[in-house]
């Protein structure tokens, strides 16, 4: 049986979180959205049958933006498997700010870094089922602001300073925003940078299975950012671009992402209970499995590279040597 890590969970609490963006009531509008609102601790991803959890990694969720650190104490006191948090701190609060709210986040032991999102609040809307993402939203910048306040910078060199990583999530089919964004880390070479979702890649094939103008442009935005040298992705969030994704969607990330990131720096990941969208938790897993499987088959992936994108290298970036597997 496969023992895997999943970087990318959010075991939400109700009943001590706020998640505002979580609420009915709250952008973003899916019609669906009401199907993960429920708290999830990890036992939740454990119900499978056809491979076993080694460990995860939580990434915030708003539990409460203006004190981070309470949702990795949170998750760490619900937590019965090895774990690592990402918490939210917004990059760019006054340095004193940020440094005592990265204190009390670093004194937690599932702590290995942060997230602020660089989406703008209004990029929401729904056309023809897919949906422009904005979907954890939870901050007032406007990205051209935060990423020129001077405040961010400063703050992101003290997390680099710490050894912590910087969850990147952003439109990577934004090519001002990807040359910006490329333009700001490029000046921060020690930080540690993942990104989140492979960008949202567009979807990759039209019905004719002729491959889409979109999906290449997305190919030539996250090129530049694989130019970061100290730059990681994670391939999840497919259900974000199109409910029912396939397998052929999957592969051509992924066969991508491996290609312009190198194999040790791709990880595949889960975005549970936001997988469920499309997929059961187990039934998302077997689905990249078997993606796996068929690359090693079409000789498009080294079967001795095949463990790297489910354990190795989650292992290494989230630094699960600290913990006990």
């Amino acid at each position: 049986m496969k023992n895997i890590i999943d970087p990318h969970v959010h075991l939400f609490d109700l009943e001590h979180g706020e998640y505002e963006w979580l609420k009915p009531d709250s952008p973003p509008e899916w019609a669906d959205k009401k199907r993960i609102y429920n708290s999830y601790n990890d036992s939740d991803l454990q119900k499978q049958t056809g491979f076993s959890i080694a460990g995860y990694v939580h990434i915030e969720a708003g539990f409460d933006n203006k004190q981070g650190h309470r949702e990795l104490v949170n998750v760490e006191q619900r937590a019965s498997l090895p774990q690592r948090s990402i918490g939210f701190i917004d990059i760019s609060l006054e340095p004193a700010e940020f440094m005592t709210e990265l204190g009390k986040q670093l004194q937690q032991r599932s702590a290995v870094g942060i997230r602020h999102i660089l989406e703008p609040l209004d990029t929401i809307e729904e056309t023809t089922g897919l949906y422009e993402i904005a979907l954890e939203t939870r901050h007032e910048h406007h990205i051209t602001t935060l990423l020129e306040n001077a405040n961010s910078f400063t703050n992101l060199g003290v997390l680099a300073k710490h050894n912590g990583i910087f969850e990147l999530q952003c439109d990577v089919n934004n090519r001002e925003l990807v040359v910006q964004i490329f333009s700001f880390f490029q000046r921060l070479p020690t930080l540690s940078i993942v990104l989140n979702h492979a960008g949202f890649a567009p979807t990759a094939f039209d019905l004719n299975g002729q491959l889409n103008a979109a999906f290449n442009d997305w190919k030539i935005n996250t090129q530049l950012l694989a130019q970061l040298p100290n730059i990681c992705v994670k391939c999840s969030g497919f259900e974000m671009i199109e409910r029912s994704y396939d397998k052929a969607q999957i592969q051509a990330v992924l066969l991508h992402c491996v290609d312009v990131f190198g194999v040790a720096n791709v990880m595949l990941a889960s975005n549970f209970p936001l997988c469920q969208f499309s997929l059961s938790y187990e039934n998302y897993w077997q689905q990249n499995f078997e993606v796996l499987d068929e690359m090693i088959e079409q000789r498009l992936l080294d079967a001795k590279h095949k463990k790297a994108l489910y354990f190795d290298n989650a292992f290494r970036v989230y630094q699960f040597s600290q913990t006990s597997l």
